[in-house]
């Protein structure tokens, strides 16, 4: 399956950091045994992401402004993770990939 590109940007380092996808994903709610408590979910490409795995953009520091207009963002690896705007009116969030 081939991802479309939703932008590409340079980083304060000079490399080249890589945003795909935009889906939009639903909101669900389950027991999250990972922290013992109920919790919200969705899959992004057949990976359940649970939203209190995601750090808050706008209350982690400063973040890079290629960031600002999302509102969480959670690492896979070192050189990969996902980013989601979440809409609360319709309890969904648009997920993106990124990769360095």
């Amino acid at each position: 399956m081939k991802k479309r590109v939703y932008k590409k940007v340079t980083t304060e380092s000079g490399g080249t950091l890589t945003f795909y996808g935009g889906r939009v994903a639903m909101l669900h709610d389950g027991f999250n045994k990972d922290i013992g408590e109920f919790d919200s979910y969705f899959m992004h490409y057949g990976t359940k992401y649970w939203l209190s795995d995601f750090m808050i953009t706008g209350f982690s520091g400063p973040v890079p402004k290629y960031m600002r207009e999302f509102d969480g963002y959670a690492n896979d690896s070192f050189f990969s993770g996902v980013v989601v705007k979440v809409d609360h009116d319709n309890y969904a969030v648009r997920a993106y990939t990124f990769i360095v």
